[in-house]
């Protein structure tokens, strides 16, 4: 007997014999590392993060898989099952931008201050407040980003997905790509100007993940990730335009 899949990537049709099951092999034609799935089973064997039991290295081990074979990462992400796992994942990721983006944050508004001749007493007042803020968003808004801020930007995502054909994949697929995305790339934010390289760098991994794991063509893929981007595009040049009309309006008027 032989089994019969397609590459992740460039959907090229292969066949193996059915000894190869669960072992990996490279597609012939665009060279991704791929897990063969079995007679039966087509189950994927999970980021590092989703092997038992949760550890530091796996969590890196998942960041640097993540940010950098985002095609192999999200061919083996599972799609389906709890996603308390991938939620925690996201606080952690979570945590780290805060750290890294207030950091920062603080040592601007110190060298600033120093610089224009602030009182000592004003500029640690005004630092005390930004570490108590930080602090707050640290079990507040950590914590809601990683669960509802997630969910919501899930079922975008998704949304978006259906709008542009479907998948056939579970709800849950898309908010594992939530939660493995952008926290898999907020260790950038301990260098400076880090948000602006996550904000693009997360869109080529969206990009890539919902081609792996939602198993659409890339042309879909890229029109799901980027049409919520479109649509605030088209709404802010609609906006310009009747707020442009507005005054000509008004200055003929005048």
């Amino acid at each position: 007997m032989t089994i019969e899949f397609r590459c992740a990537s460039c959907r090229q049709h292969l066949r193996v014999p059915d000894a190869s099951a669960g072992k990996n092999a490279r597609c012939p034609q665009c060279r991704l590392l791929l897990r063969i799935p079995g007679l039966n089973d087509s189950d994927r064997p999970g980021l590092p993060w989703e092997s038992q039991p949760t550890s530091l290295s796996k969590f890196i081990a998942t960041a640097r898989l993540v940010a950098f074979q985002p095609s192999q990462a999200f061919s083996q992400m599972k799609s389906h099952g709890s996603v308390r796992a991938a939620m925690f994942y996201s606080a952690i990721g979570q945590l780290i931008g805060v750290i890294g983006m207030e950091f920062w944050h603080m040592t601007l508004v110190y060298s600033a201050g120093t610089l224009l001749g602030f009182e000592s007493a004003l500029l640690q007042r005004t630092l005390t407040g930004m570490a108590l803020a930080a602090t707050g968003y640290v079990f507040i808004g950590v914590p809601l980003l990683a669960t509802l801020g997630n969910l919501i930007g899930a079922a975008v995502l998704h949304f978006c997905l259906i709008l542009c054909g479907g998948s056939k994949h579970p709800f849950a697929t898309s908010i594992r790509i939530t939660c493995y995305n952008q926290s898999s790339l907020t260790w950038l934010m301990l260098i400076p100007g880090g948000a602006l390289v996550v904000g693009v760098w997360s869109l080529g991994v969206s990009i890539y993940a919902v081609h792996h794991a939602h198993e659409v063509p890339m042309g879909r893929a890229v029109l799901a990730v980027l049409l919520p981007m479109i649509v605030l595009m088209l709404i802010a040049v609609i906006m310009i335009i009747l707020l442009g009309a507005s005054l000509l309006t008004l200055l003929s008027q005048a």
